[in-house]
Protein backbone atom coordinates (compact mmCIF):
# COMPACT_ATOMS: atom_id res chain seq x y z
CA UNK A 1 0.00 0.00 0.00
CA UNK A 2 1.51 2.92 -0.69
CA UNK A 3 -0.04 6.97 -0.10
CA UNK A 4 1.58 9.66 1.80
CA UNK A 5 1.44 11.38 4.86
CA UNK A 6 2.81 14.58 6.41
CA UNK A 7 6.45 15.28 7.49
CA UNK A 8 8.22 17.68 8.56
CA UNK A 9 10.87 19.04 7.80
CA UNK A 10 9.74 18.60 3.84
CA UNK A 11 10.38 15.54 2.54
CA UNK A 12 10.70 14.42 -1.09
CA UNK A 13 6.82 14.81 -1.47
CA UNK A 14 5.82 17.89 -1.91
CA UNK A 15 4.23 20.36 0.27
CA UNK A 16 5.64 18.12 3.77
CA UNK A 17 4.12 15.14 2.42
CA UNK A 18 6.52 12.34 2.60
CA UNK A 19 5.99 8.54 0.61
CA UNK A 20 5.07 5.96 3.03
CA UNK A 21 5.16 2.24 1.98
CA UNK A 22 3.33 -0.22 3.87
CA UNK A 23 3.84 -4.10 3.38
CA UNK A 24 1.39 -6.92 5.11
CA UNK A 25 2.37 -10.92 4.36
CA UNK A 26 -0.54 -12.29 5.60
CA UNK A 27 -3.52 -10.50 3.83
CA UNK A 28 -3.89 -7.61 5.52
CA UNK A 29 -3.74 -8.94 9.32
CA UNK A 30 -0.44 -6.83 9.99
CA UNK A 31 1.05 -4.52 8.33
CA UNK A 32 4.74 -3.32 8.55
CA UNK A 33 6.13 -0.40 6.77
CA UNK A 34 9.32 -0.45 4.60
CA UNK A 35 11.52 1.85 2.37
CA UNK A 36 9.25 3.77 -0.51
CA UNK A 37 10.90 5.35 -3.12
CA UNK A 38 11.39 9.61 -3.39
CA UNK A 39 8.56 10.09 -5.79
CA UNK A 40 6.50 12.89 -5.63
CA UNK A 41 2.79 13.53 -6.49
CA UNK A 42 2.14 14.58 -9.76
CA UNK A 43 0.07 17.45 -10.67
CA UNK A 44 -0.39 16.60 -14.10
CA UNK A 45 -1.16 12.94 -13.74
CA UNK A 46 -4.37 11.45 -11.41
CA UNK A 47 -2.17 9.23 -9.47
CA UNK A 48 0.62 7.01 -8.31
CA UNK A 49 0.79 3.95 -9.74
CA UNK A 50 1.94 0.65 -7.64
CA UNK A 51 3.18 -2.67 -8.86
CA UNK A 52 4.62 -5.94 -6.60
CA UNK A 53 5.17 -9.02 -8.25
CA UNK A 54 7.25 -12.32 -7.98
CA UNK A 55 8.57 -14.71 -9.88
CA UNK A 56 6.37 -17.61 -10.31
CA UNK A 57 8.14 -20.85 -10.39
CA UNK A 58 11.29 -19.98 -8.72
CA UNK A 59 11.81 -21.87 -5.86
CA UNK A 60 15.54 -21.61 -5.24
CA UNK A 61 15.84 -17.89 -5.58
CA UNK A 62 12.80 -15.61 -4.12
CA UNK A 63 12.77 -13.20 -6.98
CA UNK A 64 10.56 -10.18 -7.12
CA UNK A 65 10.41 -6.94 -8.66
CA UNK A 66 8.54 -3.44 -7.39
CA UNK A 67 7.20 -0.51 -9.83
CA UNK A 68 6.33 2.91 -8.46
CA UNK A 69 5.19 5.73 -10.65
CA UNK A 70 3.48 8.78 -11.43
CA UNK A 71 3.27 9.12 -14.91
CA UNK A 72 6.32 11.37 -15.05
CA UNK A 73 9.04 9.09 -12.95
CA UNK A 74 9.78 5.43 -12.74
CA UNK A 75 11.22 3.76 -9.59
CA UNK A 76 12.14 0.32 -9.06
CA UNK A 77 12.99 -2.24 -6.61
CA UNK A 78 14.56 -5.74 -7.59
CA UNK A 79 15.57 -6.52 -3.84
CA UNK A 80 11.44 -6.55 -1.97
CA UNK A 81 11.80 -2.65 -1.33
CA UNK A 82 15.16 -2.60 0.88
CA UNK A 83 16.47 -0.16 -2.18
CA UNK A 84 14.84 1.60 -4.84
CA UNK A 85 16.14 3.20 -8.17
CA UNK A 86 14.89 5.48 -11.00
CA UNK A 87 14.84 4.06 -14.26
CA UNK A 88 15.04 6.37 -17.29
CA UNK A 89 14.00 3.57 -19.88
CA UNK A 90 13.83 5.14 -22.68
CA UNK A 91 17.51 7.04 -22.31
CA UNK A 92 18.60 10.50 -20.17
CA UNK A 93 17.58 13.71 -21.64
CA UNK A 94 14.04 12.75 -23.67
CA UNK A 95 10.88 13.56 -22.69
CA UNK A 96 8.75 10.45 -20.96
CA UNK A 97 5.43 9.26 -19.36
CA UNK A 98 4.99 6.23 -18.10
CA UNK A 99 1.52 4.05 -18.79
CA UNK A 100 0.49 1.16 -17.76
CA UNK A 101 2.36 -1.25 -15.21
CA UNK A 102 1.73 -5.09 -15.51
CA UNK A 103 3.31 -8.38 -14.97
CA UNK A 104 3.17 -12.19 -16.08
CA UNK A 105 4.43 -15.15 -13.98
CA UNK A 106 7.99 -14.22 -15.14
CA UNK A 107 8.42 -10.88 -16.70
CA UNK A 108 7.53 -7.48 -15.54
CA UNK A 109 5.82 -5.31 -18.35
CA UNK A 110 5.55 -1.06 -18.62
CA UNK A 111 4.08 1.25 -21.37
CA UNK A 112 6.52 4.01 -22.04
CA UNK A 113 5.97 7.18 -24.14
CA UNK A 114 9.12 9.11 -24.97
CA UNK A 115 10.29 11.77 -27.56
CA UNK A 116 7.98 14.99 -28.30
CA UNK A 117 5.53 16.24 -31.19
CA UNK A 118 5.41 14.38 -33.96
CA UNK A 119 8.67 12.07 -32.75
CA UNK A 120 6.54 10.72 -30.11
CA UNK A 121 6.98 6.96 -29.98
CA UNK A 122 5.21 4.48 -27.40
CA UNK A 123 6.33 0.91 -26.73
CA UNK A 124 6.58 -1.52 -24.44
CA UNK A 125 9.10 -2.37 -21.78
CA UNK A 126 9.86 -5.51 -20.20
CA UNK A 127 12.26 -7.28 -17.50
CA UNK A 128 12.44 -10.82 -16.19
CA UNK A 129 11.29 -10.44 -12.75
CA UNK A 130 14.02 -9.74 -10.09
CA UNK A 131 16.56 -8.51 -12.43
CA UNK A 132 17.34 -5.21 -14.05
CA UNK A 133 17.53 -6.14 -17.43
CA UNK A 134 14.81 -3.75 -19.38
CA UNK A 135 14.62 -4.13 -23.39
CA UNK A 136 11.86 -2.71 -25.88
CA UNK A 137 9.85 -5.15 -27.24
CA UNK A 138 10.41 -5.83 -30.85
CA UNK A 139 7.58 -4.39 -33.15
CA UNK A 140 5.37 -3.26 -30.18
CA UNK A 141 4.82 0.29 -30.79
CA UNK A 142 3.16 2.81 -32.43
CA UNK A 143 4.95 6.49 -33.53
CA UNK A 144 3.19 10.10 -33.37
CA UNK A 145 0.50 9.37 -30.76
CA UNK A 146 -0.42 12.56 -31.09
CA UNK A 147 2.04 14.16 -28.96
CA UNK A 148 0.06 13.72 -25.84
CA UNK A 149 1.58 13.91 -22.42
CA UNK A 150 0.59 10.73 -21.19
CA UNK A 151 1.39 7.17 -22.56
CA UNK A 152 -2.03 6.32 -24.33
CA UNK A 153 -2.23 2.42 -24.09
CA UNK A 154 -3.69 -1.14 -22.05
CA UNK A 155 -1.94 -4.06 -21.02
CA UNK A 156 -3.50 -7.17 -19.77
CA UNK A 157 -1.64 -10.24 -18.40
CA UNK A 158 -2.86 -13.57 -17.63
CA UNK A 159 -0.02 -16.45 -16.21
CA UNK A 160 2.59 -15.64 -19.23
CA UNK A 161 0.06 -14.39 -21.81
CA UNK A 162 0.13 -10.79 -22.43
CA UNK A 163 -2.47 -8.18 -24.67
CA UNK A 164 -1.42 -4.56 -25.62
CA UNK A 165 -3.38 -1.93 -26.84
CA UNK A 166 -1.47 1.21 -28.66
CA UNK A 167 -2.96 4.49 -29.26
CA UNK A 168 -5.02 7.57 -27.98
CA UNK A 169 -8.41 8.06 -28.37
CA UNK A 170 -9.55 9.01 -31.99
CA UNK A 171 -6.51 7.81 -33.30
CA UNK A 172 -5.41 4.80 -35.04
CA UNK A 173 -4.50 2.19 -32.27
CA UNK A 174 -2.61 -1.28 -32.62
CA UNK A 175 -3.18 -4.17 -30.53
CA UNK A 176 -1.09 -7.17 -30.01
CA UNK A 177 -1.28 -10.60 -28.23
CA UNK A 178 1.54 -13.42 -27.24
CA UNK A 179 1.03 -16.47 -25.49
CA UNK A 180 4.65 -16.03 -23.71
CA UNK A 181 5.89 -13.01 -24.47
CA UNK A 182 8.03 -14.18 -27.15
CA UNK A 183 5.86 -14.40 -29.99
CA UNK A 184 3.92 -11.80 -30.71
CA UNK A 185 0.89 -11.76 -32.76
CA UNK A 186 -0.58 -7.97 -34.80
CA UNK A 187 -4.21 -8.53 -34.65
CA UNK A 188 -7.55 -6.45 -35.17
CA UNK A 189 -8.02 -3.65 -32.62
CA UNK A 190 -10.61 -4.72 -30.19
CA UNK A 191 -12.57 -1.11 -29.83
CA UNK A 192 -13.87 1.76 -32.73
CA UNK A 193 -11.40 4.05 -33.11
CA UNK A 194 -13.42 6.78 -31.35
CA UNK A 195 -13.32 4.61 -27.98
CA UNK A 196 -10.31 4.38 -25.03
CA UNK A 197 -9.34 0.46 -24.22
CA UNK A 198 -9.41 -1.14 -21.33
CA UNK A 199 -8.01 -5.00 -21.13
CA UNK A 200 -8.34 -7.95 -18.84
CA UNK A 201 -7.54 -11.36 -19.39
CA UNK A 202 -9.44 -14.32 -17.84
CA UNK A 203 -7.58 -16.96 -18.87
CA UNK A 204 -4.50 -17.30 -20.98
CA UNK A 205 -6.43 -17.27 -24.40
CA UNK A 206 -9.05 -15.27 -23.34
CA UNK A 207 -9.39 -11.32 -23.22
CA UNK A 208 -11.62 -8.83 -22.63
CA UNK A 209 -11.74 -5.37 -23.61
CA UNK A 210 -14.01 -2.59 -22.58
CA UNK A 211 -14.52 0.17 -24.57
CA UNK A 212 -15.70 3.50 -23.46
CA UNK A 213 -16.53 6.23 -25.34
CA UNK A 214 -19.34 9.58 -25.76
CA UNK A 215 -18.41 10.62 -22.18
CA UNK A 216 -21.55 12.97 -21.09
CA UNK A 217 -22.52 14.27 -17.30
CA UNK A 218 -21.97 11.56 -15.15
CA UNK A 219 -22.39 9.01 -17.89
CA UNK A 220 -20.14 6.77 -20.59
CA UNK A 221 -21.29 4.26 -23.22
CA UNK A 222 -19.46 0.98 -21.92
CA UNK A 223 -19.02 -1.68 -24.61
CA UNK A 224 -17.56 -4.98 -23.62
CA UNK A 225 -16.18 -7.50 -26.05
CA UNK A 226 -14.47 -10.70 -25.99
CA UNK A 227 -11.63 -12.43 -27.94
CA UNK A 228 -11.29 -16.46 -27.40
CA UNK A 229 -8.53 -18.19 -28.90
CA UNK A 230 -8.81 -17.23 -32.50
CA UNK A 231 -8.60 -13.81 -31.33
CA UNK A 232 -11.50 -11.94 -33.33
CA UNK A 233 -13.54 -9.77 -30.91
CA UNK A 234 -17.58 -9.74 -30.74
CA UNK A 235 -19.72 -8.23 -28.38
CA UNK A 236 -20.60 -9.58 -25.08
CA UNK A 237 -22.34 -6.86 -23.06
CA UNK A 238 -22.94 -3.54 -22.49
CA UNK A 239 -22.14 -2.21 -18.67
CA UNK A 240 -24.39 0.87 -16.89
CA UNK A 241 -23.67 3.95 -18.50
CA UNK A 242 -23.69 5.48 -15.19
CA UNK A 243 -20.08 7.54 -14.58
CA UNK A 244 -17.49 8.13 -16.62
CA UNK A 245 -15.32 4.52 -16.83
CA UNK A 246 -11.93 5.08 -14.30
CA UNK A 247 -10.92 1.07 -14.29
CA UNK A 248 -11.46 -2.15 -15.60
CA UNK A 249 -10.65 -5.54 -13.88
CA UNK A 250 -11.09 -9.25 -14.57
CA UNK A 251 -10.84 -12.29 -12.10
CA UNK A 252 -9.43 -15.40 -12.70
CA UNK A 253 -13.24 -17.12 -13.27
CA UNK A 254 -14.05 -14.33 -15.53
CA UNK A 255 -15.78 -11.47 -13.30
CA UNK A 256 -15.83 -7.98 -14.76
CA UNK A 257 -15.65 -5.49 -12.71
CA UNK A 258 -15.73 -1.32 -14.11
CA UNK A 259 -14.73 1.39 -12.27
CA UNK A 260 -16.65 4.72 -12.89
CA UNK A 261 -17.32 8.25 -11.35
CA UNK A 262 -19.91 10.38 -11.94
CA UNK A 263 -20.84 13.33 -9.82
CA UNK A 264 -18.13 12.64 -7.01
CA UNK A 265 -19.78 9.44 -6.71
CA UNK A 266 -18.00 6.68 -6.99
CA UNK A 267 -19.72 3.21 -8.80
CA UNK A 268 -18.40 -0.28 -9.58
CA UNK A 269 -20.39 -2.37 -12.00
CA UNK A 270 -19.76 -6.19 -11.87
CA UNK A 271 -20.99 -8.57 -13.99
CA UNK A 272 -20.83 -12.37 -13.16
CA UNK A 273 -21.38 -13.77 -15.90
CA UNK A 274 -19.53 -12.61 -18.65
CA UNK A 275 -20.28 -9.20 -19.10
CA UNK A 276 -23.97 -10.47 -20.16
CA UNK A 277 -25.99 -8.80 -16.61
CA UNK A 278 -24.68 -6.14 -14.52
CA UNK A 279 -25.33 -5.11 -11.09
CA UNK A 280 -23.44 -1.89 -9.48
CA UNK A 281 -22.14 -3.89 -6.09
CA UNK A 282 -20.64 -0.19 -4.97
CA UNK A 283 -21.88 3.14 -4.96
CA UNK A 284 -20.21 5.83 -2.52
CA UNK A 285 -21.68 9.53 -2.65
CA UNK A 286 -18.99 12.49 -2.52
CA UNK A 287 -15.72 9.93 -3.11
CA UNK A 288 -14.45 10.49 -6.14
CA UNK A 289 -12.84 8.59 -8.61
CA UNK A 290 -12.15 4.61 -8.40
CA UNK A 291 -8.53 3.57 -8.93
CA UNK A 292 -6.41 0.41 -8.87
CA UNK A 293 -9.61 -1.93 -9.30
CA UNK A 294 -7.74 -5.10 -9.35
CA UNK A 295 -8.78 -8.90 -8.00
CA UNK A 296 -5.87 -10.89 -6.56
CA UNK A 297 -8.07 -14.21 -7.02
CA UNK A 298 -11.57 -15.36 -7.29
CA UNK A 299 -12.81 -13.99 -4.23
CA UNK A 300 -10.69 -11.43 -3.46
CA UNK A 301 -10.16 -7.67 -5.04
CA UNK A 302 -9.22 -4.47 -3.99
CA UNK A 303 -9.51 -1.06 -5.14
CA UNK A 304 -9.16 3.28 -3.82
CA UNK A 305 -11.95 5.14 -4.14
CA UNK A 306 -11.25 9.55 -4.22
CA UNK A 307 -9.48 12.26 -4.71
CA UNK A 308 -5.71 12.16 -3.27
CA UNK A 309 -5.91 15.78 -3.22
CA UNK A 310 -8.74 16.83 -1.39
CA UNK A 311 -7.93 13.66 1.21
CA UNK A 312 -10.99 11.68 0.18
CA UNK A 313 -9.64 8.60 -0.65
CA UNK A 314 -10.41 5.27 0.89
CA UNK A 315 -9.73 1.68 0.27
CA UNK A 316 -12.02 -1.00 -0.55
CA UNK A 317 -12.04 -4.37 -0.31
CA UNK A 318 -13.86 -7.61 -1.55
CA UNK A 319 -13.78 -10.98 0.10
CA UNK A 320 -16.59 -12.49 -1.73
CA UNK A 321 -15.67 -11.94 -5.49
CA UNK A 322 -16.52 -8.17 -5.94
CA UNK A 323 -20.70 -8.98 -4.55
CA UNK A 324 -19.73 -6.84 -1.81
CA UNK A 325 -17.08 -4.39 -1.40
CA UNK A 326 -16.15 -2.79 2.49
CA UNK A 327 -14.04 -0.05 3.48
CA UNK A 328 -10.46 -1.47 4.36
CA UNK A 329 -7.98 0.18 6.66
CA UNK A 330 -4.16 -0.63 7.44
CA UNK A 331 -4.52 -2.19 11.01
Amino acid sequence: MFGYSLCWPTGPGEGGQCPVLLHTPDGGAHWSRVPAPPIRSSPSHAQVRVLFAARFGDFLHHRTIGLVTNGLELYATYDGGRTWQAEQLAGDGRPAFVGDLAATQRTAYVLLASGSGQDQRTEVYRTPIGERAWSAVPGVSITDSGGAAYASGALGTRRSSVAVSLGPVFSPTRYWTSPDGADWTSRSTPCRQEAATDLGLAAPTEVYALCSSNPGRGRMDKVVRLAGEGGTFTTVGTAPATGITTGFAVSPGGTLAVGATGGDESFVHTSFDGGATWQTTLAVPERGPVYDLAFTDDLHGTLLAGYADLHTSELYRTDDGGHTWEPFTAG
